[in-house]
């Protein structure tokens, strides 16, 4: 299988300095321990993401993702209206995100990039391909904000 890497034309444009996960799988599981242990040592337990998420299975919706420890809630930026329970799980809290990248390490998926935010470890976009020279299975997610709570 090919592995690819890189780092989105977003955050070469911001100036971020983000680890990139790359092939072989030892790596992406490194980058991945490495940012959820920068993550954990912040103990964000209240926060707002700004999710997009992109696949074939429909436009990009730009969702909000509100946690307050236990309690989650996802706004449809466009409207103001929560999304519809069944479209929860498709807009993933920074754990759910964090789960996202291991099933992808996991599987192990065709091509796999992500890069993380250098301060908090949360990931900044994620773009997998679970099945080379399958059609249609590529997704990926965007994080364009970031607001601690706590």
């Amino acid at each position: 299988m090919r592995r690819t890497f890189g780092i989105t034309i977003a955050a070469i444009a911001a100036g971020l300095s983000v680890a990139c996960s790359t092939g072989p799988t030892g790596t992406w599981r490194d980058e991945l321990a490495r940012a959820q242990d920068r993550w954990a040592s912040h103990g964000v337990t209240q926060y707002v993401i700004r999710i997009q998420r992109s696949c074939f299975c429909g436009g990009p919706l730009d969702v909000e993702v509100r946690v307050n420890g236990a309690n989650v809630s996802r706004i449809d930026r466009a409207t103001g209206d929560p999304i519809a329970p069944q479209f929860a799980l498709a807009f993933p809290t920074v754990l759910g995100l964090f789960q996202v990248i291991a099933e992808q390490i996991d599987l192990p998926a065709a091509s796999l990039t992500v890069s993380y935010d250098p301060t908090y470890g949360y990931p900044l976009s994620i773009v997998a391909d679970p099945i080379g020279n399958a059609v249609d299975d590529e997704f990926g997610y965007t994080i364009s904000e970031f607001r601690p709570g706590n």
